[in-house]
């Protein structure tokens, strides 16, 4: 609030009364008391968001993000659209020790706590207790009148943490006035069960949570649903509404519980996750998630069991802002079970191996470093239920013991590809090859992997090439739409050199030889396309920086990734480094994932200029390859090859990061028309996600039995269709808008 008000807004507002009396000093007078207070502004009643939004809306902005001025608020109550599965149902039952959601409902007509009259705050007790009669029987319970408790009744609410207490002055509530005629017209309501708790005319007029031990996290939605619909129905009945409004959503007495106000949260045992409280903000980050360990945020928590909630409030509907708490505790769990299993093999390793199957490789049998053992497993690996990897699918006893024998002339062997796939079994694929030989040496692994996840047989099929950027059919009225809506481009590939091996399974040699014929090739790139190469190991700190905020620097992979469980990592960073023309449109990554990851792109959406660069970038290693005398690894079934089976044939994805905000507001339509041109549409969270400013990123799907051209013209003609659809809406908006009384530019709210 003090960021926010100046002399002159003060000057302005502080002879504004609501017509029940709040003022501006009312409202300030929290604040101003108490300075620790993070908000320091307080509302009494509905007319308030509207007589002081030019403090409010400010303060909205600052706290959440969210641009009242700008942005809508919308609500989703219907927690038949929340996706959880009964496999992420029995995982919450597994770990989830217990599930919670809360938010506040006020009622139009009468005061906000910190503004109310005893009057107004007996009424709401009133509506409030009529509201509770009418719950469904499996939620009929006790209203508890403050006031009137006995001493059992008290001791038994207490023990439930069911009681509130009076707001100390030091309080928000204390210093904005909401503890006056304590405790007259307060109470606490819960039903038989105690699965569903209301606090009446403490810091709102409602605050209604709906709880219960374990994990339903939908069930305990649908209750909170249904609490929040009873109290709407008892305020419809008094001729009433709920306090809404279209832009800050449910109204409170806080500015910091505005929207859906809502928390929903679990309390989640995490051991292994709880070893490196880090890692596990980082991971709630992305999903928008706040963790609390027993001392609050950042702290560690006692027998590892962590609180996370959502951190959002508004500009998210309630459906969208639990199922992305389902979305980011699913991960969670998903990693610690990965930490859980390598410690296991960890406490396995050795001569005992896993489970006495494996045995440390004798010398010469993988070029072992000192942070990095390759394992040899002696009998098929002892998988769990947890190993969710497609090589533990198809690898029988009897394949085992046919490939167990085998090596490439490089060395690598099936233990070799198998490792990552045993150690970290949350990988979806599971097996990695060291060198070209693989894919035929263990082919009887890898084809029906290959089949497993893309759909193609390559017993049965052929892939095909075609990197002639001049058959994509782009056209002018396509490229003008996608300059409108497009943000930028990208398409990017793996390519391998023949006779040198695969990260995976690499020597120093190979990977130094590799380099020089990278170097080579970008020494060649036509003018346009020249830059400089930025050898890994001798960045100094300008340069690191200036490519980190770029986005172009890579890092050793740690150990519960993919390639640091192959052995990708070994030698760090030596042979490693990273290409980009000056212009910043091609980028190149050197012995990464594979030998060379070529990544062409822009801002804006020139999706034939980009493929034609990324073209470009191929010819001039394929050039540099056959001046050695070797070739692009290639096969005539499989296609492309590199380390990993999930990028084969063209490897390539293409994408385009566009902004749809009428088709945001509905993601499964979105993700429909994505499915039929066979595209893959991410959100904020990654796919099935909102997108936050309506950014969505789009690209192609497959990676094999369909070329370059064919997969670059899948997303192009797919995106034009997102685009026409996208103006069809927006078009029937403005059309809404705009009917009526007045037409368009005539309506109530068309200045806002």
């Amino acid at each position: 609030m003090r960021k926010h008000m100046t002399s002159e807004l003060f000057e302005k507002l502080k002879g504004v009364k609501t017509s029940k009396g709040y003022s501006l000093s009312n409202g300030m007078q929290a604040g101003v008391l108490r300075p620790h207070l993070g908000v320091g502004f307080t509302c009494g009643d509905q007319e308030c968001f509207e007589a002081f939004k030019e403090i409010i809306y400010p303060i909205v902005k600052g706290w959440h993000g969210f641009d009242p001025e700008m942005q809508e608020h919308r609500s989703d109550l219907d927690a038949t659209k929340l996706v959880f599965t009964e496999e992420q149902q029995g995982k919450f039952s597994q770990y989830v020790k217990s599930t919670r959601v809360r938010a506040a409902r006020n009622i139009s007509g009468y005061s906000l706590p910190a503004g109310s009259s005893k009057e107004d705050r007996l009424a709401v007790e009133d509506v409030l207790k009529e509201a509770f009669g009418a719950l469904p029987e499996a939620l009929q319970g006790t209203y508890y009148p403050l006031g009137s408790l006995s001493a059992e009744q008290e001791q038994d609410l207490q023990a439930g943490g069911f009681l509130f207490q009076k707001p100390g002055p030091m309080q928000l509530l204390g210093a904005a006035g909401a503890g006056r005629d304590w405790p007259e017209g307060r109470g606490i309501f819960h039903n038989d069960a105690k699965t569903v708790l209301c606090w009446c005319n403490e810091e709102d007029q409602c605050r209604i949570i709906a709880m219960e031990e374990g994990g339903d996290v939908k069930g305990v939605f649908s209750r909170f649903c249904q609490l929040s619909e009873a109290i709407k129905t008892a305020a419809e009945g008094k001729g009433q509404a709920l306090m809404y409004d279209e832009r800050l959503g449910f109204l409170g007495t806080c500015p910091s519980n505005l929207g859906t106000g809502l928390r929903a949260s679990v309390m989640i045992v995490l051991p292994e996750l709880n070893k490196d409280p880090k890692r596990l903000e980082e991971i709630c980050r992305k999903y928008d998630l706040q963790p609390r360990g027993s001392s609050g945020e950042h702290s560690a928590a006692v027998g590892a069991k962590w609180d996370i909630s959502n951190k959002q409030r508004i500009g998210y509907s309630e459906v969208e802002l639990v199922q992305k708490m389902i979305d980011g505790v699913t991960q969670l769990i998903s990693i610690e079970e990965e930490l859980a299993a390598a410690a296991a093999a960890a406490a396995a390793g050795g001569g005992s191996g896993a489970g006495e199957q494996a045995s440390e490789a004798a010398s010469g049998e993988g070029p072992d470093t000192e942070d990095f053992k390759y394992i040899t497993f002696t009998e098929l690996p002892p998988f769990t239920e947890k190993h969710q990897v497609l090589m533990r699918k198809h690898m029988t006893s009897e394949l085992f013991e046919k490939l167990k024998g085998v090596k490439t002339s490089k060395g690598y062997s099936l233990s070799n590809g198998m490792q990552a796939g045993v150690l970290r079994p949350h990988l979806g694929v599971g097996f990695t090859c060291g060198d070209q030989e693989c894919f035929e040496a263990f082919k009887e692994i890898i084809y029906p992997i290959v089949k497993g996840w893309h759909g193609f047989d390559p017993e049965m099929q052929e892939h095909r090439s075609d990197l002639d950027a001049t058959k994509l059919v782009f056209t002018e009225e396509q490229q003008g739409k996608f300059s409108q809506y497009v943000k930028s481009t990208r398409v990017r590939a793996a390519r391998n050199i023949s006779g040198y091996s695969l990260p995976a399974g690499s020597s120093k040699e190979d990977r130094l030889a590799v380099e020089d014929v990278l170097k080579e090739a970008f020494g060649a790139l036509p003018e346009a396309l020249q830059g400089t190469y930025y050898p890994l190991g001798s960045l100094s700190a300008e340069q690191e920086q200036d490519l980190q905020a770029g986005g172009f620097l890579f890092q050793k992979p740690g150990p519960m990734q993919l390639l640091g469980a192959a052995g990708a990592g070994r030698d760090w960073p030596e042979g490693r480094g990273i290409f980009h023309n000056d212009a910043k449109t091609v980028l190149c990554w050197c012995n990464e994932e594979d030998q060379c990851r070529i990544i062409a792109m822009e801002e804006g959406g020139d999706v034939k200029g980009v493929f034609s660069r990324f073209c470009q970038l191929s010819e001039a290693i394929k050039t540099a390859a056959e001046g050695k005398g070797q070739a692009l690894m290639y096969d005539e079934r499989l296609g492309f090859l590199g380390t990993c089976p999930s990028n084969l044939g063209t490897g390539l994805r293409a994408s385009v990061m566009i902004v749809l905000p009428e088709l945001n507001k509905d993601p499964k339509r979105l993700e429909e028309i994505c499915r039929k041109y066979d595209l893959q549409p991410r959100g904020s969270s990654g796919e099935h996600s909102a997108a936050v400013g309506a950014k969505w990123d789009i690209s192609n799907k497959q990676r094999i039995g369909y070329s370059e051209v064919e997969l670059v013209q899948k997303m192009i003609d797919g995106v034009t269709q997102l685009i026409s659809i996208e103006e069809e809406l927006a078009a029937a908006a403005a059309a809404a808008a705009g009917g009526g009384e007045g037409g368009a530019g005539q309506g109530g709210s068309g200045d806002s």
